[in-house]
């Protein structure tokens, strides 16, 4: 119950950046399945048969991904704030929170994706320049870092926009006991 729970609080801001990691995770295997064909056929020449092999592959990966979503609460990111209590108005507070963060989310997502094929582009090198791809990772490292940070100022920001007794009662369904803790 307790990791249900967890997770619930968890998902406001996760399912905002599971769009823009999505986004990530598949422009990084396209990528590969089209560098995979490429290494069969001559360089930089690919087949309508290839073509076709890639379609079929990425749109396997976009339907196992769609597929993964889930149903039910537990997809819900605002299920566990309407069980503290939350009023129409602070519901619709929260997802536009959620919304700027998504919109900002993008953007780093974007810029993650810029770094990680600059890296993958050191990487084909036949001997890589050390200080450039240490220096490529210490900057993706650094988007990774910024990313975690302000999910974690989206939730105390969420946090932020609840009465004292909303708070108690979230933070008790959070330790997994469904009893709210006495308003301090």
């Amino acid at each position: 119950m307790s990791l249900k729970v967890l997770a619930q609080v968890s998902a406001i801001c996760s399912l905002a950046l599971l769009a823009s990691y999505s986004v990530q995770a598949q422009a990084q295997g396209d990528q590969q399945s089209t560098d995979q064909a490429r290494a069969v056929t001559k360089p930089n020449v690919t087949s309508a048969a290839d073509n076709q092999k890639i379609a079929q592959q990425i749109n396997r990966r976009r339907l196992a991904q769609a597929q993964a979503g889930g149903t039910g609460a537990a997809s819900d990111p605002m299920a566990i704030y309407r069980q503290a209590g939350v009023s129409q108005e602070q519901e619709m507070r929260i997802r536009q929170l959620a919304k700027d963060f998504e919109d900002q989310a993008r953007v780093k997502a974007k810029r993650m994706m810029g770094l990680i094929q600059e890296m993958h582009q050191l990487s084909l090198d036949t001997d890589p320049d050390e200080k450039a791809v240490l220096a490529k990772q210490d900057e993706i490292n650094s988007v990774t870092a910024e990313m975690a940070t302000d999910r974690i100022k989206l939730l105390l920001t969420i946090r932020k926009q609840l009465t004292a007794e909303q708070k108690a009662k979230l933070v008790g369904m959070m330790k997994g006991g469904g009893e709210a803790p006495p308003a301090q």
